[in-house]
């Protein structure tokens, strides 16, 4: 070899002319020289691996529905007299909605006022006169009697009276089907309208008879509009059916063979509506398992990976390279890295994050830039600082 290069140098010195025979000799010095040194490493952001609690979920659909959407329907029959609301009005509780004509329970109560004054006199008066000897105890007792049961015929009367004057129980809003005008007569129990309050409402989720075991009431439930995004609204289950819904050849609405969750949640500040369909997640359980950033994984043929940092030496040991293949990686510093390609198992996103099943451990480090151009086996350096986000 040594001969050679000295024929080759000597015949480059005398300009021979076969020019390919210089430029062959540079090839053999360089392809020497890259053997002997170590190669560059790829300078890259990284992270180290740490373990999250992670929630369990039972995923379902759920279907909005109103808790407080109550009918009216007057305890009397009787003509309105006054329409004091219109319809998409809100309500404060014990706001007088509509009065139905009340002649005569007006009459009848100024009757029974005057009658239990009259009687509370009286009754006064014979326990005077009883006091003084002249009137019997027992006249006395019978006045006081008396006295009571015309008292409790007045109150009688005004709540007679207060029947002409539908109230709202509750803060609400009157339904858009208030069709109600002075003159028109309604009928005792007959709907005439309804209030609705959407400050509380609950969703009913259909869960799948293979997750129901993990259903119970109490547990926390999140709605979301997309499941990208972050929920819109938190709850509690507060109602579990005890028993399957029916087949698709019954007479239920719901998925067959699924059972049948409610929970309700504040919608104070959210503003949805009833029977809108949204996503929502049933929290089962809490797990602590290893939590990898979005930004590391890589797909391919829908598998994922991530490029998992070793060092040089844990490098070499695992894998059986020849000697051309392992003598740059040797003449790496000691404490050089490596990236594995290495696929991973993933549960659901939760908050930006993924929960790794298999392929990684808490302490292990992973590349989160420069993946596009990263190959297995290639050295890296980590950066110092990471990214700004």
């Amino acid at each position: 070899m040594i001969l050679r290069l000295q024929s080759l140098r000597q015949a480059c010195n005398k300009k021979y002319p076969l020019r390919l025979l210089c430029l062959s000799f540079s090839f053999l010095v360089v392809g020497c020289s890259s053997q002997s040194k170590a190669p560059q490493p790829l300078p890259l952001y990284a992270d180290t691996i740490v373990e999250n609690n992670f929630r369990q979920v039972v995923n379902a659909e759920g279907v909005i529905g109103n808790i407080n959407a109550v009918p009216f329907k007057p305890s009397q029959s009787g003509i309105v007299t006054q329409v004091l609301v219109d319809a998409g009005q809100k309500v404060r509780k014990g706001q007088v909605l509509l009065v139905l004509e009340h002649q005569q329970e007006s009459a009848a109560l100024d009757t029974a006022r005057a009658k239990a004054q009259e009687a509370k006199i009286e009754a006064s008066r014979y326990q005077s006169l009883a006091a003084v000897g002249a009137a019997s105890r027992e006249d006395a007792e019978q006045k006081k009697i008396g006295a009571i049961a015309q008292a409790n015929d007045y109150i009688d009367k005004q709540v007679q009276l207060s029947y002409r004057y539908i109230k709202a129980p509750f803060d609400g809003v009157v339904g858009s089907d208030f069709i109600v005008n002075v003159g028109t007569y309604v009928k005792e129990g007959d709907t005439i309208f309804y209030l609705v309050n959407n400050d509380e409402l609950r969703v009913q989720m259909n869960v799948p008879a293979v997750q129901s075991k993990a259903i119970a009431l109490g547990q926390s439930v999140r709605i979301y509009r997309d499941r990208a995004d972050k929920p819109i609204a938190e709850g509690q289950i507060n109602y579990v059916a005890p028993f399957f819904d029916v087949n698709s050849e019954g007479n239920s609405s719901s998925p067959a063979n699924t059972l049948t969750v409610q929970a309700s949640f504040p919608n104070v500040q959210v503003g949805l509506k009833p029977l809108e369909l949204l996503q929502a997640e049933i929290q089962t359980g809490v797990r602590n398992l290893p939590a990898i950033p979005t930004g590391a994984i890589s797909m391919k043929a829908q598998q994922p990976f991530v490029f998992k940092l070793i060092p040089v030496k844990t490098y070499l040991g695992l894998n059986q390279l020849d000697e051309q293949q392992s003598k740059p990686l040797k003449a790496l510093p000691p404490n050089s890295l490596i990236a594995v390609e290495s696929p991973v198992a993933l549960g659901e996103l939760q908050d930006n994050q993924f929960p790794v099943l298999k392929g990684l451990v808490a302490g292990d480090k992973v590349a989160i830039s420069q993946t596009k151009v990263l190959s297995s086996g290639m050295p890296v350096k980590i950066l110092p600082n990471l990214p700004a986000k």
